[in-house]
Order: structure tokens, then C-alpha cells, then sequence
């Protein structure tokens, strides 16, 4: 018995030093962070041939700061400029937070290995606060897409 309680014991504290590895990040000490996952348009449809592109996007996440824990809803219009294997663009719109809503605009790129992406709230209780981040971006078919998923934790500035 004493050795499976030792054995459990050792366990726990395993498990507990993980945890805690896993919860503290270095990151951890930034004034927080969202994250956001939907679908967007793209028109005309992007292809192989560099052009330029109208975008939309409505996604959902989380938000996690000093100003708003919860839930957070965005929808964003946009322009690009590339092909299906690299690019940049803007974004721009609003998000429903469990402050209110606030403004968001942002500019990122893409190539065949990920999208970076970095912009700020600009309007309502978020107002002024900066974020960036490394994203994914699918294409919906290929060699020609007129709809893309896409998926973003971001990290507050």
C-alpha cells in the first residue's frame, strides 16, 4: 500500500508540474489574448496568377483580457492583392464582445508556409489595443477558390 501511494504521489506531482509548464507560458504575461475561426468570400476567385481580390470573413472564438473575458464574434470586409501561394490584404470590421462592440482592422500576408496577421480594435471598449499573430488559411479547392477557412490565436501587444 505505501508503495502505490508513492507511486500515485509521484504521479500527481508529474501531472501537476506539467500542468502548471502548460499554463504559464513566457506568453502568459502578455495583457491577453482572442482567437477567431470562420469561413470567408473571396471574388473574383484567386488562382495561380496574381490579382487582386475582394474579401469577407465572420468568425467565432474566445477573448481573454483586463477588458473582456468570453466570447467574441467578428465580422470583417477586405481587399488582396496574390495568387493561392502568396499575398497580403487588409481586413476590417467589427467584433461583438463581452464589452460591447468594438472596430478591427488588420493587415496580413500568406505564403505556402502560414499567414501572419497583426492589427488593432479601433472603436469601443477594446479601443487602441494591438494584436498580432500567426494564422491558418485554407483555400476551399484549388487551382481556383472563392471561399477560404481560416483560423487565428492572437496575442495582445
Amino acid at each position: 500500500m505505501k508503495r502505490s501511494a508513492k507511486i500515485r504521489l509521484g504521479m500527481v506531482t508529474a501531472i501537476a508540474g506539467a500542468v502548471t509548464s502548460f499554463v504559464a507560458p513566457a506568453s502568459a504575461v502578455s495583457p491577453g489574448w482572442f482567437s477567431l475561426a470562420g469561413t470567408g468570400t473571396i471574388s473574383p476567385c484567386i488562382t495561380m496568377s496574381p490579382s487582386s481580390q475582394t474579401l469577407t470573413f465572420a468568425g467565432n472564438g474566445v477573448i481573454y483580457s483586463a477588458r473582456a473575458t468570453g466570447q467574441i464574434s467578428c465580422s470583417m470586409g477586405g481587399s488582396a492583392y496574390g495568387s493561392t501561394t502568396q499575398g497580403s490584404g487588409n481586413l476590417y470590421g467589427t467584433c461583438n464582445t463581452p464589452c460591447g462592440t468594438s472596430g478591427i482592422s488588420m493587415t496580413f500576408t500568406w505564403t505556402a508556409s502560414g499567414t501572419t496577421a497583426q492589427g488593432s480594435f479601433t472603436s469601443g471598449c477594446l479601443d487602441g489595443t494591438r494584436f498580432h499573430s500567426q494564422c491558418g488559411w485554407v483555400f476551399s479547392s484549388l487551382p481556383t477558390a472563392t471561399s477560404y477557412t481560416w483560423g487565428c490565436g492572437f496575442e495582445f501587444d
